[in-house]
């Protein structure tokens, strides 16, 4: 049975904090470890005392160093193996790119870079890729691959802040969390950015999506250009914000997600100018959630309208319709046999799920699987989606119903839930919908962040 920490929050090489004044250099981690690297360069760069290039490339670890054959000539450098344009209209290209690796939509695609290629091979023998560029022009892929880069320039604007505040709030030493595991809980884990011990960020879905040069258009790169250097704040800190899908109504408290305490401009706010917050967690108090979680309270992100939809999503996202309220069904052999194989924990035929402790948003932060053999206990958020699910549930914020009893065992299990990601932060979907219906750029900011300012950083 899994019954580790809150892990990861510990690095090998630790990044420079981000300096008011300053735009950083950041080291992205653009491809999964793997025996050989395989990549095409458009241009010329410099490796080591070589040049090689145009053409393609295949990288492997010898470690502590690696080794780069181009063209039948062979390189061989120490750490750091750098790749580095001879000018800045090079760029390099990673076939078959897992994009939203782990997630239902999963695919694969050419992406294509600039800047510095970092070639990292580690103890393992095996070789990642980073990608050394800078804050802002990787901001411009970023905002071109997380929504619909056509999409309101206050969206863009405000999601351009939001997006460039979490980069910043990432460099430097990781937030020395310590919370130990709760008394009965089996499993308590959480996953945030100390889990990158090689790198700043990664590309994917788990930090901010970068798909390199491949996604960015003009309109987006506009808005990153007209945000500059600014972020929000708290204090003389930059706000660690976050940022998910589709709140599905209230968004979330940084605790239930990750490791606390939470930090300072970040909190629970309704996706909504007019609207009470409707219910309120007490403990194991279900009556709430479920009204909340069944209903379809009248907020931002509960927009059906295809035609604001198409333009704030890409198209892998319309994929999924059910952002909002969704459902999941599940017979006791399939359920029972997947969280056996995620946690062989041996409880048996499931005989329900009993949400122990939620946040605002309705999800749940720790969950009491029941079993015909025993009971399994499990936090956080993102464990809970991760172990009901192949890939994840949508998310944490669910009810369940069951039927066709047979010896207090029901044979059919359903989820019911609302939202998609954890919630914490920016609603990218409320966000959206609010630019296509005219709010400005500090409109949306202050909505859902309404302890923070705005500011300029570099």
């Amino acid at each position: 049975m899994t019954t580790m920490p809150g892990k990861g929050f510990s690095r090998d090489s630790r990044p420079e904090p981000a300096l008011p004044g300053v735009e950083p250099l950041l080291r992205v981690g653009i491809s999964q470890p793997a025996a050989s690297l395989r990549f095409f360069l458009s241009g010329r760069y410099q490796v080591g005392d070589s040049t090689i290039g145009p053409g393609w490339c295949t990288a492997h670890a010898e470690y502590p160093h690696a080794a780069v054959l181009w063209d039948y000539t062979e390189c061989r450098t120490a750490q750091p193996t750098l790749l580095a344009p001879l000018r800045p209209a090079c760029s390099f290209t990673l076939p078959c790119v897992d994009v939203g690796a782990g997630f239902h939509w999963c695919h694969r695609e050419d992406l294509v870079y600039t800047g510095t290629l970092e070639l990292l091979p580690t103890q393992r023998n095996e070789i990642i890729a980073v990608n050394r560029i800078g804050l802002e022009e990787y901001l411009e892929s970023v905002i071109s691959s997380e929504m619909n880069p056509e999409a309101p320039s206050a969206f863009l604007e405000a999601h351009a802040v939001v997006a460039r505040s979490w980069a910043l709030s990432q460099l430097g030493p990781p937030r020395q969390v310590d919370e130990p595991r709760p008394a009965g809980i089996d499993i308590w884990e959480w996953f945030d950015r100390g889990n990158h011990e090689l790198f700043d960020l990664c590309a994917d879905d788990h930090c901010q999506r970068y798909h390199g040069q491949t996604r960015k258009v003009s309109h987006a790169v506009d808005a990153v250009r007209r945000t500059r250097g600014t972020v929000l704040r708290a204090g003389d800190a930059v706000v660690d914000t976050r940022f998910s899908k589709c709140c599905g109504g209230i968004t979330e408290l940084f605790t239930t997600a990750w490791g606390g305490p939470s930090p300072a401009g970040i909190s629970s706010v309704v996706d909504a100018a007019c609207l009470a917050s409707p219910w309120s967690p007490r403990g194991t108090e279900e009556t709430g959630a479920s009204e909340w979680i069944l209903g379809r309270p009248p907020v931002e992100c509960a927009v059906e309208d295809s035609s604001i939809l198409a333009r704030i999503l890409l198209p892998m996202d319309r994929s999924t319709t059910d952002f909002f309220r969704w459902s999941e069904e599940y017979s006791q052999e399939r359920l029972a046999s997947l969280i056996e194989e995620k946690t062989c924990a041996g409880i048996g035929h499931i005989r329900g799920l009993l949400p122990l402790r939620r946040g605002p948003s309705g999800r749940i932060e720790i969950l009491e699987i029941r079993g015909t053999k025993g009971v399994l206990r499990v936090g956080k958020e993102l464990s809970i989606r991760r172990l009901l699910s192949p890939t994840h549930l949508k998310s944490s914020a669910f009810v369940t119903a069951d039927e066709d009893h047979s010896n207090g065992v029901p044979r059919k299990l359903r989820l019911m839930g609302a939202g998609w990601g954890h919630g914490v932060g920016m609603c990218q979907i409320g966000a959206g919908v609010m630019a296509a219906r005219g709010a400005e750029c500090r409109a949306i900011l202050n909505r859902y962040f309404p302890e923070a300012t705005a500011g300029l950083w570099y």
